[in-house]
């Protein structure tokens, strides 16, 4: 039997879902995009049915993910006699958005089910897919998507991620994506940009897709949101799981209530590492420069928890502050502090200056934004409790 559908599914549970489909439907995610199983004279997606016959033949819904649509779940169905037909022209709107969001769902079942996401020649998702392709690293079908967008840009369907000089921007749930500079003809960029900012108006997914891990000449892919984007730093925050308490709709909202304090796993307390979503909002609230020197090369940049990570502090950006490597290393020892009310730089009686740690700003009320308060009284704090004793 086909892998991936349970061996004891019966003719008679399909006909059970099909009865229980009658009376409750089906989710519009979940309409097939090409055939439909016909029986007496309705019509069924054949993915939805065979995940509602496992519930009569194994007492919960069929996880959708360990199979595939088209030729694996029509055989399947057509070895008890169900007919399958292909849908015509007419049924089936190629250039709707519900088409175009359930194919890309479609597309990521698909390759979970047959690869986990990984090791997958470029080909497959180049001429079986339609997801990758193009000179850049920004895929975009714009005969098909402008349709949906009402312009010349398309929607994009994926990115390419190539190895990033910045350990920040990428994760497995989430990557900062640089806007593309090229200098292509006929504004390519700019379409691309644009087409990378319809897919989060319209809230629809697009593959990243990365290079194999074992083979440099196939590739992994994950599915994710366009969450934000930040003209100024020129990038774009993309992201899969839960959104953040202090975010709206995906982007960073000052509007939210400020928590100092973020629970988490002992795994990643016990880590102060950052990652690409609070880098991201970090670097466009504050802008893309040391908080106290003249420093705005990437790379020798970070966004710095002001509490950290590693005591639970949020990764809300106003519990960050951006720092060169010297002058965040300096801050995480304590070497100096930012005064909660003045905002003023403090150091040590007994220790080096801010001549000596090479702080060119005697606050930092110049910045785009500023830390919330109760972030900056919790480093002002342990700040006079770690050097009490010097």
């Amino acid at each position: 039997m086909t892998p991936g559908i349970p061996r004891n599914i019966r003719k008679d549970h399909i006909i059970s879902a099909l009865s229980t489909i009658d009376q409750e439907g089906y989710p519009k995610e979940h309409e097939s995009i090409r055939y439909s199983l016909v029986y007496e004279g309705r019509k069924y997606p054949p993915v939805w049915v065979i995940r509602t016959a496992n519930i009569f033949a194994n007492k919960e819904p069929l996880d959708t993910s360990l199979y595939s649509g088209g030729e694996q779940s029509n055989n399947f169905l057509r070895k008890f006699g169900f007919r399958i037909v292909k849908k015509t022209h007419s049924e089936v709107d190629h250039t709707s958005f519900d088409f175009e969001t359930m194919s890309r769902e479609r597309i990521w079942r698909e390759i979970q089910s047959k690869y986990k996401g990984q090791d997958i020649p470029a080909h497959v998702l180049r001429d079986t897919y339609r997801i990758y392709g193009g000179a850049g690293r920004i895929w975009v079908d714009r005969e098909r998507t402008s349709k949906i967008s009402n312009d010349a840009s398309g929607i994009t369907v994926s990115v390419f991620q190539k190895d990033t000089p910045y350990r920040d921007d990428f994760s497995e749930s989430s990557i900062v994506f640089p806007y593309p500079v090229t200098n292509r003809r006929g504004g390519q960029d700019g379409l691309e940009i644009t087409a990378t900012k319809n897919a989060k108006k319209f809230n629809i997914p697009v593959f990243v897709i990365t290079t194999s891990k074992k083979d440099p000449t196939r590739r992994d892919v994950k599915k994710g949101f366009v969450r934000d984007w930040d003209d100024t730093n020129q990038t774009f925050l993309i992201e899969s799981g839960k959104i953040p308490e202090y975010t709206k709709d995906g982007s960073f909202s000052e509007d939210n209530p400020f928590s100092l304090n973020q629970k988490r796993k002992r795994s990643l307390a016990s880590r102060n590492e950052m990652n690409p979503r609070f880098s991201f909002d970090v670097f466009k609230r504050y802008g893309r420069c040391c908080a106290v020197c003249s420093m705005n090369v990437g790379g020798l940049l970070s966004a710095a928890h002001i509490k950290p990570v590693s005591e639970n502090g949020s990764d809300d950006p106003r519990n960050g502050i951006p720092f060169c490597q010297n002058h965040r290393l300096a801050f995480d020892t304590f070497c100096f502090t930012i005064h909660p009310g003045s905002y003023q730089i403090v150091t040590r009686e007994h220790g080096p200056s801010k001549k000596d740690l090479e702080i060119q700003v005697e606050d930092i009320s110049k910045l785009k934004a500023l830390p919330d308060k109760f972030a900056l009284q919790w480093h002002y704090k342990r700040f006079f409790l770690q050097n009490k004793d010097r």
